[in-house]
């Protein structure tokens, strides 16, 4: 199963962790990300 889109609230430790998993694994076509921090983008 594909994702298409995958959306992650929160880019810290976990967030970005589960971002590069899902790309390293190629389990979706496109990470979205959002934090409050803008920096953390």
């Amino acid at each position: 199963m594909e994702i298409h889109r995958l959306c992650i609230i929160g880019i810290g430790l976990i967030g970005g962790s589960v971002a590069l998993a899902a790309r390293a694994r190629g389990l979706c076509r496109e990470i979205v990300a959002a934090d409050r921090d803008a920096e953390a983008l």
